[in-house]
C-alpha cells in the first residue's frame, strides 16, 4: 500500500522532497522572498541565512527562533541548560522553479541545541508527524501570493 505525504504531486525538485511544501504559480521570486520574510517574521523566526540573489531559479534560506520550554525538555542538552543557550527552533526553506512553470517552497524543520556553539550543536529533524504547523504557515505564504 502506497500513499502520498509530501503534499506536492511529484518530485522534480529538492523542495519537494521537505517535511512540506506548496506550488506558487504567476509570481516572480522576488514577491515569495517578501512574502516567506514577512509571514515568517510574524511568526517569531529571524532571518539566519539567505541566498536570494545567488540564482536565478530559486533561493534558500534559514529562519530561527528561540525553541519553547517543552522542546528544551525533548531536544535539549546538559550543555544547553547549563549556559543558557537552550533549544532553538530551524527552518531550512527552498524555493525552486518545476520544469512545468510554478515554484515550490519546500520547508524542513528541526530543533536545535546550541546553535552558536558548532561544536556542540545537535540538530534534530522534525518528521511527518509535526507536519501540520509548518504546512499551514506555507499555506499562508501561498494565500499571501494569490
Amino acid at each position: 500500500m502506497a500513499f502520498m505525504v509530501a503534499g506536492c504531486a511529484t518530485v522534480e525538485s529538492p523542495a519537494q522532497k521537505a517535511l512540506t511544501c506548496v506550488q506558487v504559480e504567476g509570481r516572480t521570486l522576488d514577491q515569495i522572498h517578501e512574502a516567506l520574510q514577512t509571514v515568517l517574521v510574524s511568526k517569531g523566526f529571524f532571518i539566519r541565512q539567505d541566498s536570494f540573489g545567488a540564482r536565478n531559479d530559486g533561493f534558500e534560506m534559514m529562519f530561527e527562533r528561540r525553541g519553547l520550554r517543552k522542546h528544551e525538555k525533548a531536544y535539549g542538552t546538559w550543555r544547553s541548560s547549563w549556559h543558557g543557550t537552550g533549544v532553538w527552533e530551524r527552518l531550512q526553506v527552498m524555493v525552486s522553479k518545476l520544469s512545468t512553470g510554478p515554484y515550490v517552497i519546500g520547508l524542513d524543520a528541526f530543533m536545535v541545541s546550541d546553535p552558536e556553539a558548532p561544536d556542540w550543536t545537535e540538530e534534530h529533524k522534525l518528521t511527518w508527524m509535526t507536519r501540520g504547523t509548518y504546512r499551514r504557515m506555507l499555506e499562508e505564504v501561498q494565500a499571501r501570493l494569490k
